[in-house]
């Protein structure tokens, strides 16, 4: 006698295996044709912002040429931010603080909340505190789909 056995249904990989690569490959993806879109298809600056920083974040967990976003958004931050900096003591959260308000206030072009959103991604995981909880929840999010 036989048993046939069906194939695990948890929701450990919705989408199958993805890797974090690939799902950094597919929002890039969703970014510029959601940017450049010309049908109805278009992206918010809320929307781009929101997936920009979802791929930012899955950069610097995906590292090799992903990391490279990240790297520079690192560079950048650690530049501006911190004792010495051109505007004084100012510390990362602070940095966070003012991407943030700069892409939900300013209500940039899709591009650009795109581009600060990719670089909220990495800054927020730096900036510790409330800010990288966000970014813990997405790479523990994107573990759900294959990630």
């Amino acid at each position: 006698m036989s048993t046939l056995a069906a194939a695990p249904t948890g929701i450990d990989h919705i989408l199958g295996s993805l890797g974090t690569g690939g799902l950094a490959l597919v929002l890039t993806v969703a970014l510029i044709l959601g940017v450049r879109g010309h049908g109805k298809h278009r992206l918010s600056h809320v929307q781009a912002g929101v997936i920009g920083f979802l791929a930012g974040t899955l950069y610097l967990s995906a590292g090799q040429i992903w990391a490279f976003a990240g790297n520079l958004t690192d560079s950048l931050a650690t530049t501006v931010a911190g004792p010495g900096g051109p505007f004084g003591d100012v510390g990362l959260g602070a940095a966070a603080l003012v991407l943030t308000l700069w892409w939900w206030l300013g209500k940039p072009r899709p591009g650009k909340a795109a581009l600060l959103g990719v670089m909220s991604g990495s800054l927020f995981s730096l900036a510790g505190g409330i800010w990288s909880v966000a970014s813990a929840m997405v790479l523990a999010t994107a573990g759900h789909f294959g990630a």
